[in-house]
């Protein structure tokens, strides 16, 4: 209704929009925003800003023609202006003073958001007028399966035609930890950076533990089950130890000594 009411207004002022008042100019600004009619007795001279469909009255200006000068700013719509200010004419019969209407389009809010709703930016944008975010980049914090990386807004950002919000977006890249197997004794074997959710694989060789007077060693294993990657994770190499049974020789000399000797 509002912008048939509007319309209805324009068509009327198209066709009585004569200045009623020779001692005052009409302007409005800019002209595709609205226009103006004057109306009134004399004793009461007043101006109606009729803005077009997509904008709003802002304010009337009065100016000395000649000079330019400000005489006074206004938001009233009418606005009554004083009778000397209308029945006023120059040595030229030039109107004195101009009174301007000034329009601007349609606003309406448009906000920038992040993915947890967080208000990124927000401000007033003429219809028509392309939105830009000028904010600092957003982000998301990395958590152990992913990191973040800003790619855009959702939905994608097109001029104004109404009040929207922009949500922004991420592409999600799988994190990758260190994976290191050692021996018993520390030694690296293998490190590698894994992706997360894969089951890491040991491919080296078969580690090695030397045998002692006692036991030799046998690779068992791990010192843990090998899982899927969440974190940066250490295997240690674990050993089963076999008793070493050892074989003597008595050797008997002449004179009745003795000694023993490890058979190898």
């Amino acid at each position: 209704m509002k912008t048939i009411n509007k319309t209805l207004f324009l068509l009327f002022a198209v066709v009585i929009s004569t200045n009623l008042y020779a001692g005052i100019a009409i302007k409005h600004l800019p002209e595709k925003g609205g226009t103006v009619t004057s109306g009134g007795a004399l004793a009461y001279p007043s101006f109606t800003a009729i803005p077009y469909n997509g904008y709003n009255f802002v304010k009337w200006v009065l100016t000395n023609t000649s000079t330019g000068k400000v005489i006074w700013t206004k938001t009233d719509n009418p606005v009554s202006v004083s009778t000397s200010y209308v029945n006023c004419s120059s040595s030229n019969g030039d109107p004195c003073y101009t009174i301007t209407a000034y329009f601007e389009k349609d606003k309406c809010n448009i906000s920038f958001v992040n993915y947890d709703g967080t208000p990124l930016q927000s401000s007033a944008v003429e219809i028509g007028d392309m939105p830009e975010y000028t904010g600092e980049t957003p982000t998301k914090p990395a958590d152990e399966q992913y990191t973040y990386t800003f790619s855009g807004w959702l939905p994608t950002v097109v001029a104004v035609t109404g009040a929207a919000t922009y949500v922004a977006q991420y592409i999600s890249t799988l994190n990758k930890y260190a994976i290191s197997f050692v021996n018993y004794d520390g030694t690296l074997l293998q490190s590698s950076e894994v992706e997360y959710g894969i089951v890491p694989k040991y491919t080296g060789t078969t580690p090695t533990k030397p045998a002692d007077e006692q036991y030799t060693y046998t690779f068992s294993g791990w010192n843990a089950e090998i899982e899927a990657v969440t974190g940066e994770t250490t295997y240690i190499a674990t050993f089963s130890a076999t008793f070493k049974a050892n074989t003597y020789t008595i050797h008997v000399n002449q004179d009745c000594t003795s000694y023993m000797e490890e058979q190898q």
